[in-house]
């Protein structure tokens, strides 16, 4: 009886040794990927990774990290493949058939290790491997798709593209703590300041029979969008995705909410910076909390969205758009170089610390004027510029 015990358990050890992280039951096929976009309209929130009764809490995913998450977490809720070309041989893949991770429960707590231990394999350098350019319509740039500045870079999932051809896009905070944001077009004059090349743009999830094929050879490929001047691509691509014009107020709403956007999420990092200086005390920021603290990226996008909503206001105005008076009012108080309190006022207040509170207007005057300090080992004032930096703590540690 012994024996016969033992001779089952040895026959069970390879199945328990070797679980996948999810079983395979089914293919990728066109049905699934319109379920895919669906379910990214829909499931794919910007709480995802923070909201503690998602299964999915916890994780820290990247810009890369996010993209790759979101096509794996759907791919494992419904038996579908999930494949990346290994970046340490290039010849072979990495799959959700990978016994890894047998020793954690079958699941979301087994997906969430695999996913954890990806973000450290995976990154922004190995999405042109794992992914293919599209053709710039919207049966190919859609929900599920994914945009790539390689360049600089940064990575965004597409959530949805709105009649005006203008896209939805999430994507992951710099400090990497889950916190995902939405914005529309970033500015293409700051991710793309050589122009939009090959491997960046709208891309699209390989099959993985695909994967270790000529970019080229990847059914659905297309160069079409790197055909666009680099100065008119953005309208090039909207033009082509639009069901409908977009209007003059709908566009200067729109970068005006983008920067608001990129202002409140500085707000949050400066805040996460001074929080985390509470608790190394005196010493200086090491390489790594330098890099996830420090704001040269925001603040670059963030003169970057002044200027692309500066260049919409003077194109309506000289093409005597119809503008909202209360609109119009708003950005002319913005752009009047004006250091007062009435400078973009009606819009976006910025409040930076308690008691601290400039107009949006105010905040560009500080941004131009070179005051505001992207180092995170200055303080409150330093950061938001009311007073010159570098501070006398900055100064005595390494810029990295």
């Amino acid at each position: 009886m012994l024996a016969k015990t033992l001779i089952a358990l040895t026959l069970l050890m390879p199945t328990l040794s070797h679980a996948a992280v999810w079983e395979t039951t089914r293919r990728w096929d066109a049905a699934w990927e319109n379920r895919y976009a669906e379910w990214v309209q829909t499931n794919w929130k910007v709480d995802i990774f923070q909201n503690k009764k998602s299964p999915y809490y916890g994780l820290y995913p990247d810009c890369a990290d996010t993209v790759y998450s979101m096509r794996a977490i759907f791919a494992s809720q419904n038996g579908l493949p999930f494949a990346v070309t290994d970046p340490s041989t290039q010849k072979s893949t990495i799959t959700n058939s990978i016994s890894k991770f047998d020793a954690k429960p079958a699941g979301a707590k087994r997906v969430t290790a695999y996913l954890n231990w990806l973000y450290g394999v995976l990154g922004t350098i190995t999405l042109p491997a794992d992914t293919y350019p599209v053709a710039i319509n919207r049966d190919a740039v859609h929900a599920g798709g994914l945009m790539l500045a390689k360049e600089s870079k940064h990575s965004y999932t597409v959530k949805s593209v709105r009649e005006t051809g203008v896209p939805v896009l999430v994507y992951s905070t710099q400090a990497n703590r889950g916190d995902l944001k939405v914005r529309s077009w970033p500015s293409v004059g700051y991710l793309f300041s050589k122009g939009i090349k090959q491997p960046s743009g709208f891309r699209y999830f390989r099959y993985p029979e695909d994967l270790l094929k000529p970019v080229w050879e990847v059914p659905g490929y297309s160069d079409e969008q790197y055909k666009a001047p680099a100065a008119k691509w953005v309208n090039v691509m909207q033009a082509k995705l639009a069901n409908r014009s977009e209007s003059a107020n709908e566009a200067l709403r729109r970068q005006m909410d983008d920067a608001c956007q990129l202002i409140t999420t500085r707000i949050e990092l400066v805040n996460e910076a001074l929080g985390k200086m509470k608790q190394v005390g005196n010493r200086c920021f090491n390489a790594q909390e330098y890099d996830d603290f420090s704001t040269p990226s925001r603040d670059g996008q963030t003169k970057a969205a002044f200027e692309d909503l500066s260049a919409t206001f003077k194109k309506a105005q000289g093409r005597n758009e119809a503008i909202d008076p209360a609109l119009r009012e708003q950005l002319a108080n913005l752009f009047a170089g004006s250091a007062g309190e009435e400078a973009g006022a009606q819009f976006c207040p910025v409040a930076y610390g308690r008691g601290k509170t400039i107009s949006i207007g105010e905040l560009r005057r500080r941004l131009y004027a070179g005051l505001l300090s992207a180092n995170p080992n200055d303080p409150l004032a330093v950061r938001w510029g009311e007073t010159k930096g570098p501070s006398e703590h900055a100064k005595g540690c390494p810029v990295y």
